[in-house]
């Protein structure tokens, strides 16, 4: 139904070179274990972390040497990071895909400068296919904090509640679409039928529609019958 992100920026925008200070996943993997933290943590501060990066890591407690064996095997993972010297061959020259599916991207107000900031969580919607849409909503709290509900508060967790009531809103206006009766134009319809029978107010099956997934056919089912003209419209002038 949509993609939602929180604290997290667009892959347009490389993580390697704000959160650890180099250009590449080789570079990473290289990196003295301290100077990993003690970089990590100016973009995303945490207190549990924060002794330790005053300490050698020959003194680290297990825990926070297992902590930090998992961050670098994280973000040196081609499928989860890469560095600014990396980005045309992960990307090639075209850069990141559009997605076909709205995204709403979720950031925190107390992100540091290096973070995961509403600046940077804004690039998303370079990122979003028309006629998808895109919001970008913040909320109090840090990097961390974003995520990690009082016991037993997950329902009314700030985040997960605009998640979980936007997936449902989704659901029901998709729900409420399929319910909807379905208007023959005839097989074979073109794109032109296609942009004829919506604007007489029809509803066109997949099987009619110019649309060459069923993801996209059902996301613009459901629009508002309204926005569906336009959106048809555009589709098909950009195929």
């Amino acid at each position: 139904l949509a993609l939602y992100v929180v604290a997290c920026r667009p892959p347009s925008i490389p993580n390697l070179d704000e959160a650890f200070g180099v250009s590449s996943r080789a570079e990473l993997r290289a990196l003295d274990a301290s100077l990993m933290l003690q970089r990590m943590l100016k973009a995303w501060p945490n207190a549990l972390l924060e002794e330790s990066s005053r300490q050698p890591s020959s003194q680290w407690l297990p825990a926070i040497k297992a902590v930090m064996d998992v961050v670098r095997r994280q973000y040196t993972c081609p499928a989860t990071a890469y560095g600014s010297s990396e980005c045309a061959d992960f990307f090639g020259r075209g850069g990141p895909q559009a997605l076909r599916c709205p995204i709403i991207a979720i950031a925190a107000k107390g992100e540091m400068a290096l973070g995961e900031t509403a600046d940077k969580m804004k690039e998303w919607q370079a990122l979003v296919a028309p006629p998808y849409d895109f919001t970008l909503h913040t909320f109090e709290g840090d990097h961390f904090s974003i995520f990690k509900p009082a016991p037993k508060q997950v329902a009314n967790f700030p985040v997960y509640k605009l998640i979980f009531t936007d997936a449902k809103e989704r659901m029901a206006m998709r729900g409420k679409a399929d319910k909807e009766p379905d208007a023959q134009v005839g097989s074979g319809a073109t794109p032109d039928d296609a942009a004829t029978a919506q604007s007489h107010g029809a509803v066109l099956t997949f099987i009619e529609s110019p649309f060459a997934t069923k993801v996209e056919y059902d996301a613009w089912r459901c629009l508002p019958l309204g926005e569906r003209e336009a959106a048809l419209k555009t589709h098909i002038e950009r195929c």
